[in-house]
């Protein structure tokens, strides 16, 4: 089941926050750092880091290739400040992110958003969770769902 919210919507303010928690926080550790992109933690829904990328190879002495980027070494005091800085970044949990909608989860069960749009924020939840639709938020298709979140 797909879902649209406005972003000033209560339940849009809700997931702008996470959106803003996550985000802000590595986009200016981004650019005190260089690196251009990164992997968000798989251990949260948001924030967090597990890799960056750069445009051009970074210090090797710094940095060690991980998964398809790179992350600090640690056998060095350097080293250990860049990983505490990425290790520091914020992060929203599953859970979070599922009482943003008002979905209490389940094990193993977490909403998907969507923040690439200007004026809505989209979600979706399994077709067999029990799941109570905020006031705030329409059921859109599939194929409205793919137009406005593409």
């Amino acid at each position: 089941m797909k879902f649209k919210t406005r972003r000033e919507s209560k339940t849009g303010k809700k997931i702008a926050e996470i959106e803003k928690k996550a985000q802000k926080a590595i986009e200016v550790l981004s650019n005190d750092l260089g690196f251009k992109s990164w992997r968000i933690g798989y251990w949260c829904a948001f924030g967090g880091c597990c890799c960056v990328m750069f445009d051009e190879e970074p210090n090797i002495k710094l940095w060690k290739s991980q998964e398809d980027g790179y992350f600090p070494k640690k056998n060095s005091n350097a080293g250990k400040e860049l990983a505490k800085k990425l290790e520091d970044l914020p992060t929203v949990s599953l859970d979070d992110l599922n009482q943003s909608v008002g979905f209490d989860g389940a094990p193993w069960k977490h909403i998907g958003v969507n923040f690439n749009n200007k004026d809505f924020f989209g979600f979706e939840v399994g077709d067999d969770w029990k799941f109570e639709t905020p006031d705030d938020c329409e059921e859109i298709t599939v194929s409205s769902f793919n137009k406005m979140f593409d």
